[in-house]
């Protein structure tokens, strides 16, 4: 008899078999599962986000599974340090830098998968600093440039006055 596989639901904890369950696969491939429809649809985008960061950050630092002070220091890090639209700069320039990152960690040593976490933050922190200044250097121009009520545009004629009326 073939063993069935139990999972966790991301949304409540709930344990249940993985066919019964619901799977959404990430951006980065990998698989969560919820165990209803409605668990599905109450969780975030940003819940989701972030586990597709941790997702990616797990594939950088080369482990299959993350211990607690891994997943604490990126939880509090995201939580502290990133708002949404941080998040979302953060995941694209992770993205955009995974296998020259993965690649620099393999070559260098580090004494535990924490500090490796640490060095990814600290090698994407100023390019996502950069890349949110110019979105807001942006997104001001584009203010600038529409206008929230219509600007009427009436001539008006000035009457010119006579030396005499000053005489």
């Amino acid at each position: 008899m073939a063993r069935r596989k139990v999972i966790t639901c991301e949304s409540c904890g709930t344990k249940e078999y993985m066919e019964k369950s619901i799977e959404v696969e990430l951006k980065t491939g990998d698989k969560i599962y919820f165990c209803c429809e409605h668990c599905k649809e109450v969780t975030s985008d940003e819940e989701i986000l972030d586990k597709e960061i941790f997702s990616m950050i797990k594939s950088i630092i080369g482990v299959k599974t993350m211990g607690k002070t891994v997943n604490g220091y990126i939880r509090n890090r995201l939580r502290d340090d990133f708002d949404e639209n941080k998040r979302q700069i953060l995941f694209t320039i992770l993205s955009e830098k995974r296998y020259k990152l993965t690649e620099i960690i393999s070559k260098k040593t580090f004494p535990n998968s924490t500090i490796k976490a640490k060095y990814v933050f600290a090698s994407v922190e100023k390019d996502v600093e950069q890349e949110l200044q110019r979105k807001t250097k942006q997104e001001e121009r584009i203010a600038f440039v529409t206008f929230d009520e219509p600007i009427s545009v009436s001539r008006t004629t000035k009457k010119r006055k006579s030396i005499r009326d000053f005489l």
